[in-house]
């Protein structure tokens, strides 16, 4: 399973793997989400930063702008 990410902008979709080292989290993660009874929102910290995914959404929250 891989994830990307849209770095696109002004409407212009451009999707980008991310490392193997974060992608490995997400799996991680989704995995976490699949045996937690639905809550979709799990926590990822990379590179000392903790990062929300909304897996029922499939989108990263931003907490901090």
């Amino acid at each position: 399973m891989y994830f990307q990410w849209d770095g696109g902008s002004h409407g212009k979709k451009k999707w980008h793997y991310y490392s193997d080292e974060v992608n490995n989290l997400l799996v991680q993660s989704y995995a976490a989400y699949l045996s937690s009874a639905g809550c979709p929102l799990q926590a990822i910290a990379v590179d000392g930063r903790t990062y929300w995914v909304d897996f029922a959404h499939m989108e990263q929250i931003s907490v901090c702008n």
